[in-house]
């Protein structure tokens, strides 16, 4: 499974060592959405029509069970959820691929206070 990672996954983040051991697919991709600074120490990804950035991960079922508890995704559609994971286009030097990636729930609350990110790059 390919995982599109854009904020505190990525290499050199954070939260890297939770994909330590992942093949790296490739590290300059994009897809479309909207990207916000949470404030919090982690950035968030909505539907929209501007470029994320971020780089793909081929990951087992394993991982990314252990990343949707980072996450708090607990299952399609759960009112727990801070982020749902979804599958979307993602566009590499390799040709689009299929991904998983995660997307805010919250859409408004992040509008609100989060701050945007026009270049699509989150920097902590």
């Amino acid at each position: 499974m390919n995982l599109f990672v854009y904020g505190s996954l990525r290499a050199g983040r954070k939260y890297h060592h939770f994909l330590e051991g992942a093949p790296l697919v490739a590290d300059r991709a994009w897809t479309r959405g909207l990207l916000y600074d949470t404030g919090l120490g982690y950035p968030a990804m909505i539907p929209g029509r501007g470029i994320v950035r971020g780089e793909v991960y081929r990951v087992d079922r394993d991982r990314l069970k252990r990343i949707d508890r980072l996450e708090d995704f607990y299952g399609p559609g759960d009112p727990r959820n801070t982020y749902e994971r979804v599958v979307r286009t993602v566009f590499t030097p390799l040709g689009p691929l299929s991904c998983f990636l995660y997307l805010y729930v919250d859409k408004d609350r992040l509008r609100a206070h989060g701050r945007r990110i026009r270049n699509g790059v989150w920097n902590e």
